[in-house]
């Protein structure tokens, strides 16, 4: 089971809301925890434990369940706290972080000198 001290805390404020979400869809789509279980050959109590928040949902069961239950992802994202671009700039991701560095998004390169220490 993976432990949720090691995420940063954006995600962990994230992932109740998620959870929440994910579950209003399966019952809006009108299925029980236990037919999804087995429709996606889950343990009993897996599906009750990750829409309770106890373990973390991992993107690529998001991404099944949203096309299982024919919902949007943004449907599940909605009311999601977004984090603040200094939680996504911490020090635990090498100090100055390279959004600073190399622009919001990535897409400046990095000069040459750097680039060869990479």
């Amino acid at each position: 089971m993976p432990s949720k001290k090691g995420l940063p805390v954006f995600i962990r404020r994230m992932m109740p809301q998620i959870a929440a979400n994910i579950a209003v869809a399966r019952e809006n789509a009108g299925y029980t925890q236990d037919e999804v279980c087995k429709l996606l050959h889950l343990g009993s109590n897996e599906l009750y434990r990750r829409e309770a928040g106890e373990i973390q949902f991992k993107v690529c069961e998001i991404l099944t369940l949203c096309c299982l239950y024919k919902v949007p992802l943004e449907k599940v994202m909605e009311n999601v706290p977004r984090p603040a671009d200094e939680e996504l700039a911490g020090p635990k991701y090498g100090g100055r972080s390279t959004m600073h560095r190399y622009g919001r998004h990535g897409f400046n390169k990095p000069p040459a000198a750097e680039a060869r220490r990479i």
